[in-house]
């Protein structure tokens, strides 16, 4: 049955399909402390974050299921079939050494085991999620210092292996292998030079851009596939407009495709 989630001070609400909408005739409430939540892709769960914990519900009664006890989540997201969850914390220092502290984690749901811990020292809304997902979830993605970190499942992503892009600092990964293991990668502008977005083969250790397009005035981009993997829409903003048309900055999108042969 259809049902709508509703998040209230502290509280998370199920409303089945057809009732009253007030809070106390809700079919079932989540308390305690609730932040935000994500519903699992197939609906089926309901991963909901409180100061202490990630804790998981079912959908179906909001029976909790399990718990993820990290505090201090910031941020929160799932792998493409809510096997993993990603969570980050506030950049901090580990009180025992005094060294910044991972505060980027991918916990295996089913386990309750960390799999991947990453520093990140500067965080951001616009910037997430920070790991990218391959669509079946053999592979994922991080973003560090003019490199892709990629990690793969069949080690249980206990290494990573090394992809120079210069100045990337941000990507998405293409939900489709039909045209190869793609990633498509934001660069800044830099010294003069303008932002781009380029298309690249993440399997390739140095790979030059297969598609790149460039553009002056931005400060961020969102990157979005289609679903079939064949073309990106990438949308540049910034919080300046040149031309003093607009209050609220400025923002373009611009439209890639991801095989060099058609584009003209």
């Amino acid at each position: 049955m259809p049902s709508i989630l509703a998040r209230l001070p502290g509280v998370l609400a199920q409303h089945k399909h057809g009732e009253d909408c007030p809070v106390d005739k809700a079919a079932s409430r989540i308390d305690g402390g609730v932040q935000s939540f994500i519903p699992a892709p197939d609906g089926s769960r309901i991963f909901v974050t409180t100061t202490d914990s990630v804790d998981i519900y079912s959908s179906a009664d909001s029976q909790k299921l399990g718990s993820i006890p990290e505090k201090g989540v910031v941020f929160s997201a799932l792998s493409p079939q809510a096997t993993y969850l990603v969570t980050c914390q506030k950049p901090m220092k580990n009180p025992e050494t005094g060294e910044p502290a991972k505060n980027l984690k991918v916990w295996d749901v089913s386990t309750g085991e960390v799999r991947v811990a990453h520093t990140l020292r500067q965080i951001s809304k616009d910037s997430w999620p920070y790991v990218q997902w391959e669509a079946d979830e053999g592979a994922l993605v991080i973003v560090a210092t003019n490199t892709l970190q990629v990690y793969k499942r069949e080690d249980n992503f206990a290494t990573y292996r090394k992809v120079s892009i210069k100045g990337v600092a941000s990507c998405a990964i293409c939900p489709s292998k039909a045209l190869g293991h793609l990633a498509a990668a934001f660069i800044p502008e830099a010294k003069g030079s303008p932002a781009s977005a380029g298309i690249y083969d993440y399997t390739q250790a140095e790979p030059t851009p297969r598609t790149r397009k460039g553009f002056f005035r931005t400060q961020g981009a969102s990157l979005k596939w289609n679903s079939k993997g064949t073309a990106l829409l990438v949308l540049s903003f910034s919080d300046f407009d040149a031309t003093n048309q607009s209050y609220y900055g400025e923002q373009k999108l611009h439209f890639m495709l991801a095989d060099p042969a058609k584009v003209h």
